[in-house]
C-alpha cells in the first residue's frame, strides 16, 4: 500500500481546516492552538534563557574587570597606567656588538 493511497483516509473532507490533530473540527482546532502557543512559548522562553546565560563571548566582561583591576594595582603603587615600554628595557639581554 503506498502512501497515495493512505492519505485521503487520514484527511478529513468535511474539515477543510484539517490540521491534522484530530478528526473532530473542533478538537483539531484547539489541539492545534495549544500546541503551537506552548511549543513557540517553551521555544522562546527556553530558547531565552539559554542564549541569556550562555558564557562571555569574547571575553569583553572579563577584559573589563581584569583592566580595572590592574588599574587600581598600578595606582595604588604609584606607578604610571601605561608606559611607552611594553617590556621592562632593564630585563631584556641584548647580544654584544661582536656576537653575531
Amino acid at each position: 500500500m503506498s502512501v497515495l493511497c493512505v492519505m485521503p483516509l487520514l484527511c478529513n473532507c468535511q474539515n477543510p481546516d484539517y490540521h491534522g490533530f484530530s478528526r473532530d473540527p473542533v478538537v483539531d482546532e484547539w489541539n492545534m492552538r495549544v500546541g503551537f502557543f506552548f511549543g513557540i512559548s517553551v521555544a522562546l522562553v527556553i530558547g531565552g534563557a539559554f542564549i541569556h546565560y550562555l558564557p562571555d563571548h569574547g571575553m569583553r566582561e572579563w577584559a573589563r574587570r581584569e583592566a580595572e583591576r590592574v588599574v587600581l594595582q598600578r595606582e595604588q603603587e604609584g606607578v604610571p597606567l601605561l608606559s611607552e615600554y611594553y617590556f621592562d628595557p632593564e630585563k631584556i639581554v641584548l647580544p654584544s656588538s661582536g656576537e653575531q
